[in-house]
């Protein structure tokens, strides 16, 4: 993302304009896991996290969740949240700053990839680089 880009999102986040942050687990995401398709074990990430209702949501059921977000605002609010709930509510919750449009891994072999907005904010010639990213960072028969 560009500096603009980054701008915007601090600027919402600065601003208290964040409609989005509903600080509700979305049912897409609630049915999944209650499906049992994958056992709650291993590296979760949260592309585009915010502060990082998902990630709190993804460590309390026993994964290791990492989130990144480029607003710093957005990553302090969700640290804040996870010390909140305290330590032992959620211990592999995790919140990093950082381009989720670029993710800035390789390799890591994630259980489960979640990205319930960054992609579509993302300017349409940057979707394919995060594609290949979240491909890249996908363990075989992870979703």
């Amino acid at each position: 993302m560009t500096m603009d880009q980054r701008g915007r999102w601090e600027e919402h986040y600065a601003s208290g304009h964040t409609p989005w942050d509903t600080q509700i687990t979305p049912p897409e995401v609630l049915s999944f896991w209650a499906s049992g398709r994958l056992a709650p074990v291993g590296l979760a990430l949260d592309v585009g996290c915010g502060p990082g209702t998902n990630v709190l949501y993804l460590a309390r059921l026993g994964l290791l969740a990492v989130g990144f977000d480029i607003a710093g605002q957005a990553v302090a609010v969700g640290r804040a949240r996870i010390l909140a709930w305290g330590a032992d509510a959620a211990p592999g919750a995790c919140l990093v700053q950082a381009d989720a449009g670029a993710l800035p891994l390789a390799g890591c072999g994630a259980s489960y990839i979640l990205d319930v907005g960054c992609s579509h904010g993302l300017p349409p010639v940057q979707r394919a680089a995060l594609a290949r990213a979240i491909i890249a960072n996908l363990r075989p028969g992870g979703y």
